[in-house]
């Protein structure tokens, strides 16, 4: 007769009449890493310093400075050349005025007399006779003195003016006095009206 197992048939009972096991838990599938955008690496070129790093910034700070000197120089260099254009137009003869011309000059009672001819003024008109001393006068006559005082040679130039304006200057004209003219002072200038009379 056959042999029952018992063990077996009690073991198939109880997987009979027993819970059902819980279904394993499933886990997400895991999300795939979204990728990390990379920055470009910028290269400089070989010796070139950062800006404001180390020594980098020297050179800029020089050529500022350099810039600044040159400006400087230039805007000098401008206002001399300013200052001598006009001190040229200043001096410039002035176009349209008669020029004297032949100034005659001698030893007269202890003065130097200068005369000249009447170049052609017009009513208005003066003469602007200047030393070589740097004094000047201004008168209508066509004849001007002047005390030495001593000196050994007195020259002078002579110019008309109009309205302010001063025209060529005469060739300049020296008497020698061989030293032994005396006047009362330095610079002592007087003239002598011949017709026209002397400037207010």
């Amino acid at each position: 007769m056959p042999t029952r197992n018992r063990g077996a048939v009690a073991f198939n009972r109880l997987d009979a009449g027993a819970a059902p096991l819980p279904a394993p838990l499933q886990t997400p599938p895991a999300r795939a890493a979204r990728p990390v955008p990379t920055v470009p690496r910028v290269r400089r070129p070989p010796g070139r310093a950062s800006r404001g790093a180390g020594t980098g910034s020297v050179p800029g700070g020089w050529r500022r400075s350099a810039l600044v000197w040159a400006l400087v120089a230039a805007s000098v260099v401008i206002v001399v050349l300013a200052v001598v254009t006009a001190s040229a137009l200043s001096h410039q003869a002035a176009p349209g005025l008669p020029t004297v011309s032949n100034v005659s000059g001698e030893v007269r009672d202890g003065m130097v007399v200068f005369a000249w001819a009447d170049p052609g003024i017009t009513q208005g008109d003066s003469y602007v006779i200047t030393l070589r001393t740097g004094e000047s006068s201004i008168q209508k006559g066509a004849e001007f003195s002047v005390d030495p005082h001593g000196q050994a040679r007195v020259c002078a130039s002579v110019a008309v003016n109009r309205d302010g304006r001063t025209g060529g200057t005469s060739g300049e004209k020296c008497v020698d006095t061989g030293g032994s003219v005396t006047g009362s002072a330095p610079g002592d200038v007087s003239s002598f009206v011949t017709g026209v009379g002397a400037a207010s």
